[in-house]
Order: C-alpha cells, then sequence, then structure tokens
C-alpha cells in the first residue's frame, strides 16, 4: 500500500492581534480580516489570557521567519534568541563604529588620495544605515 505523501502547510503569515473583548469562554487571536487564528479557553487564574498575550507576541516578534528554522534553532539547543540578537546588534554596532573610524582616517590622511570611488560606493552606502546618533 503506498502512503500518501505528506502535505506541508503553511502558517497564517502578518502579525495577529488578541482580541480584547473575548467571549466568556475563550481568550481569541486573530488575523488579518478578522480571521481566528487560535484560541485559548477561559479559566479563573488568568494564565489563559497572558498565554494567549505571550503567543500574540512571540508570533509578532517572528513574522516573517520561517518555521523550519525556528524548529531547528530550538531544536539545536538555542538558549535564547534575544539574547543571541542583541549580541549580534552589538557586534554589529562595534564594527559600524570601527569602519567610520576607518572611513574618517582616510579622509584625513590621505586627503590627496583619490579614494572617493571605495567611500562612495562601498563605505558610506553601510554607513548610511546606521545613523550616529542612534
Amino acid at each position: 500500500m503506498k502512503s500518501s505523501p505528506e502535505k506541508v502547510m503553511g502558517h497564517t503569515e502578518g502579525k495577529v492581534e488578541y482580541q480584547e473583548r473575548s467571549d466568556a469562554y475563550t481568550h481569541i487571536i486573530r488575523g488579518e480580516g478578522y480571521k481566528m487564528i487560535a484560541c485559548t479557553p477561559q479559566g479563573s487564574s488568568g494564565t489563559e489570557e497572558a498565554d494567549a498575550r505571550r503567543l500574540v507576541a512571540c508570533w509578532n516578534a517572528l513574522d516573517g521567519v520561517p518555521t523550519e528554522w525556528l524548529e531547528n534553532y530550538v531544536a539545536g539547543g538555542a538558549e535564547n534568541l534575544l539574547q543571541e540578537n542583541a549580541a549580534l546588534i552589538k557586534e554589529r554596532d562595534e564594527l559600524v563604529k570601527a569602519l567610520r573610524s576607518a572611513r574618517d582616517y582616510l579622509d584625513e590622511q590621505y586627503p590627496m588620495v583619490d579614494a572617493s570611488e571605495l567611500l562612495d560606493e562601498e563605505i558610506d552606502p553601510i554607513l548610511s544605515r546606521y545613523p550616529e546618533n542612534k
């Protein structure tokens, strides 16, 4: 007997929201067009509403990240995606600062050398994405 191929389905794309006025029995999460995405049962402890709100916050924070990547990342032993992201942002900021210093050095030390192509076409476009007052 042949087994049927596994059907791969994608999740609902885009941001979702917690329905503030959910009914008496559920906490509802809705997507675009008021489509119900998920719901949690009401409970007396307040945990269910907190869970629904957390699901919405996580969903929206990870919008655009493929589910398969997330599953593999977590299965691979990732401790904390946000901590890793913060470390990468810090490293990026340090590299941008170093690149800005190198650009200033080229401008000051070699004013007669035509480095404008390197500065205009390669370095300045990168630096323009990261304003100095950040």
